[in-house]
Parts: structure tokens; C-alpha cells; sequence
């Protein structure tokens, strides 16, 4: 349980040393401060999660008085939220009047008992409970692209800006996915044509249509100079997910290591909230546990990393979210008990938030729906059985998941449009989708086993700062050397 932080403002120090006293005694955290300016100091330095959930502040001290500094908290959007307990000697009710006007949300006389002083802190936290989020002032960039349209891009923030290119979108939906099926894993050659495969993309998307690359510079250039995020979206329809947007080439940059990137499938109706701050808000305010399913299927031929993996993520994530005040339920199958019925009845209608696999997954270039998982067929523990797209996408559809991590190879690896007319879709994660999964994460190539653990890693550590799936993956991408091709790989769906 975390503990809620109080910050003494008081110039008096035997007067603050009892206070802090009492209140570390009642189980709070206190951070104690003898002066207006100091506390203004340490609240402007401190990150955001840190910041005390309420202010016991003195309304008569020397310099700068608590009225003041009462007002500054107040007037600055990183303070402004956080409940102030105005505390002084005099408690005529003119001092009450200013102090409540400065925008004080209490105000208490030093001789009240401390029964009442309690009192009052409890309530003011009951009132201003601390959210795990607070909303985030930052910048979202829709870029809608289908072949044989114009472009439309919308940057929306402080500054709306909407936009259409003059001419329609030349861009060859199959020859961009044979290079991307075709890009060599080898570290020493890889790296080299996903660059030049990003620059010719690039080239297509922005350089051929200069008003929309000009939204897209100006909007990024405004998000770096307010220290803020850019999230980009690709929208399009389902063809377009064979189109490598992660290779991205731009100015000397990848996109998806410079923004947030993420796609979206236009089509689809999501009913399910999406893993983001609000929802996380949700499951605190409701006092409800973050739901994890975590399951390791190291079958054959056998993967280093795979159960140390998810016992690794089942630590991690837990200590990262009740860090942040949300109370998690973490469910492990081990690759010991990963058999096809056990994973299935787990998946089946669950009430999981969150399905985390890590394992074997397969490629279909004949089939896309029979692109598969591969848990075990049963005890003993020498043949596996599939579990195919399509058997998966029957067994979440009526699911509480709200987010798929597919750590395994080929998890948003697609095949051809022309598989639409004889199957119902185009891969694993795909299938998940238009099972109104809300977000999917999955690898477009093989990945190195190390690697994909530490992606997880840092991706679940992320998520639990920001809540935002597209700056976990940003942040998790910039933690992967650039050698190895895990980075450049995961393809990020996000239907809200």
C-alpha cells in the first residue's frame, strides 16, 4: 500500500516537528519545509509522482507569507491540484476569509485538537483523492493514409490544425509488404535496408505531399520545444498494416524511436475502454485490482528468456503499479502447465485486462487465419498443439481484454488483401482486433529471445508511468540497441 505524503510549511520549528510527529505516527509520509521559498523549491524539482497529496501550510510566516505561497501553489498547474490546509494562530474569521480566497481548501486554528486536525486531513484526501494520471497536456497527430486517396493529417492539442494533400496517395501496398517481408534478420544487412526501405517510404508518405509534411514538422517542432509528446496514428483500413510505418524514415530518425507511434484500423467497433490514464483512473477510484495474465509457452524447439521472462515481468509489474497506487492481480501459467486447454480455458471469456504471451507464434503465408500459437498438446510435454488465429479470435471476442501483448515472432506479421475474399483476416494480431480488442502489441520479424524480454521489461515499466501505450513502446524501443531488430519490430494497434 502507498503511502500518502504530506508537506509541512512552517517556519516554526518545534511547531513543525510535532506536527510531522503526529502525522508519521497516523501513517503518512510527511516532507517538511521552514520556509515558503524552500517548499516552492522542492515542489518545482520534483517529478510529478512525487509531489505530496496534501499541504499543511502556515499563514504567518516572515518573507514570504502563506497567503502568498498559497496563491503560487494554486496559479501553477503542477501544484494547483494538490488540497491546502491553511494553518495559523489567529483564527479570526477575516484570516480564514483571505486564506480560503487565495484559494486555500481549508482553513484551522493551531489550537484546534488533534482529533479535529485528523479529521480534517482525512477529509480533504477523501475529497482530493490523488489519481494515479493526472491529464496529460500534450499533442496528437491522425494521419489518415489509403492508396489511391488524398492524405488527411489533424493535429490536435493547443493548436488544431487539419489539412489535405493535393494530390491522392501513390503508394503499392504489395511491393512495400514483399520488402518488408523479405528484410534480412542478419544484424550486418538488416539495418541497412530497413533505413532505405524508411527513406523510400518516407519519400511516398510525406516528401510527395508537402502541406502534410509541413503540419508534421511544425506540430513536432512545437511538442519539442514544450519538453511534450507528439502521439502519432496511422489510420487506414486492414491492407495497411502490411505496410512497414515502423521503418519510417525521417530527418535522420526513425519515427517510431522520435514519437509515440501507433496504428489504427478504420472499421472496427471498439466497445471495451482502452488501457490509457482514464482507465487506470477507473480501477483506482473503484478500488479494482489491474487484472494480468501472464503466460510462458516455451515449447519446441525450446526459447532461453521464456519463463524467466514473465516471472521477471510478474515482479516488475507489480512492484511498478501499487508503486503507483493500483492494486494488481497477476495470474502466471508457467511453461510447465501451458497446454492448448489450459491456455484456452484462461483466454476463454475472461475477465483479464491484460494477456501477455511469451512463446512460439507462427506465420501463415498460405493461411492467415491458421497463423497460430504453439502451447503444448498435453502432458508429456513432447508435441504442441496450435492454437490458430481463428480459434483465438473466438475465444476473446466476449473477453474483458482490453490489451494482447504478443512477445513472440510474426504476432502482426500480415498477408495479402486477396486472403480477405477466402479468410476472415490477416494474421494473429489482426484477429484479435476485429475481435474488438482495443490494443494489440505484437513482432512484424523474429526477434532475439533476450532482446524481447527486456522490450517487455522496460515497455510494462513504462506503461506504469505515463498509462500510455505508445510512449511505453516508445520508451521500451529506445532501450534495445539498435543492432539487434527487436526495436524496429513490434507493431503497436490501438483502436481508441
Amino acid at each position: 500500500m502507498v503511502r500518502q505524503k504530506i508537506m509541512i510549511i512552517d517556519d516554526e520549528r518545534d511547531e513543525r516537528n510535532i506536527l510531522e510527529e503526529l502525522l508519521r505516527y497516523e501513517g503518512y509520509d510527511v516532507l517538511p519545509a521552514p520556509s515558503g521559498e524552500a517548499a516552492l523549491g522542492l515542489l518545482s524539482n520534483m517529478p510529478p509522482e512525487n509531489l505530496p497529496d496534501l499541504i499543511i501550510l502556515d499563514a504567518r510566516m516572515p518573507d514570504m507569507d502563506g497567503l502568498e505561497v498559497c496563491q503560487r501553489l494554486k496559479s501553477n498547474p503542477r501544484t494547483r491540484r494538490i488540497p491546502i490546509l491553511m494553518f495559523s494562530v489567529a483564527g479570526a474569521v477575516e484570516n480564514k476569509v483571505d486564506g480560503l480566497q487565495k484559494g486555500a481548501d481549508d482553513y484551522l486554528s493551531k489550537t484546534a485538537a488533534n482529533a479535529e486536525l485528523l479529521a480534517r486531513i482525512h477529509a480533504l484526501l477523501r475529497r482530493f483523492k490523488k489519481k494515479p494520471f493526472e491529464p496529460a497536456d500534450e499533442f496528437l497527430l491522425n494521419i489518415y493514409c489509403r492508396p489511391g486517396s488524398e492524405i488527411r493529417i489533424q493535429w490536435s492539442g493547443d493548436i488544431n490544425v487539419t489539412d489535405v494533400s493535393s494530390n491522392p496517395l501513390n503508394l503499392y501496398v504489395e511491393e512495400y509488404s514483399r520488402y518488408a517481408d523479405d528484410l534480412p534478420t542478419d544484424k550486418n544487412k538488416w539495418r541497412s535496408e530497413a533505413k532505405r526501405l524508411g527513406v523510400d517510404l518516407f519519400k511516398k508518405i510525406a516528401s510527395e505531399h508537402t502541406n502534410i509534411f509541413k503540419v508534421y514538422s511544425q506540430a513536432s517542432m512545437v511538442a519539442l520545444t514544450s519538453k511534450r509528446h507528439l502521439h502519432v496514428k496511422i489510420l487506414s483500413d486492414r491492407d495497411f498494416l502490411r505496410i512497414p510505418v515502423e521503418c519510417l524514415f525521417v530527418e535522420g530518425e526513425y519515427l517510431c524511436r522520435r514519437q509515440p507511434l501507433a496504428r489504427s484500423i478504420e472499421g472496427v467497433l471498439i466497445i471495451k475502454q482502452p488501457v490509457s490514464p482514464s482507465f487506470f483512473n477507473g480501477l483506482h477510484k473503484e478500488n479494482e485490482p489491474l487484472r494480468i495474465l501472464l503466460i510462458a509457452a516455451n515449447t519446441i524447439p525450446s526459447i532461453t528468456c521464456v519463463d524467466e521472462e514473465v516471472l521477471t515481468l510478474k515482479k516488475s509489474i507489480y512492484d511498478a503499479f501499487t508503486a503507483k497506487g493500483i492494486s494488481v492481480a497477476i495470474k502466471v501459467i508457467p511453461s510447465c502447465d501451458a497446454t492448448y486447454e489450459n491456455v484456452r480455458r484462461e483466454i476463454r471469456d475472461s475477465t483479464y485486462h491484460i494477456v501477455h504471451y511469451s512463446g512460439h507464434g507462427n506465420y501463415d503465408t498460405g493461411s492467415a487465419e491458421r497463423s497460430c500459437l504453439y502451447p503444448w498438446k498435453d502432458s508429456p510435454k513432447n508435441e504442441t498443439e496450435p492454437l490458430s488465429a481463428a480459434e483465438l479470435q473466438s475465444l476473446v471476442v466476449d473477453s474483458d481484454i482490453r490489451f494482447f501483448y504478443l512477445s513472440c515472432c510474426l504476432g502482426t506479421a500480415t498477408g495479402a488483401k486477396r486472403q480477405l475474399l477466402d479468410y476472415d483476416f490477416l494474421g494473429i494480431a489482426d484477429a484479435l482486433i476485429q475481435a474488438a480488442i482495443p490494443s494489440v502489441l505484437g513482432f512484424r520479424w523474429p526477434v532475439t529471445d533476450h532482446g524481447a524480454a527486456k522490450l517487455a521489461e522496460k515497455f510494462y515499466e513504462s506503461l506504469a508511468r505515463h498509462g500510455q501505450l505508445d510512449v511505453a513502446l516508445l520508451e521500451a524501443r529506445k532501450s534495445i540497441n539498435r543492432d539487434d531488430l527487436t526495436w524496429l519490430s513490434p507493431v503497436l494497434i490501438t483502436q481508441k
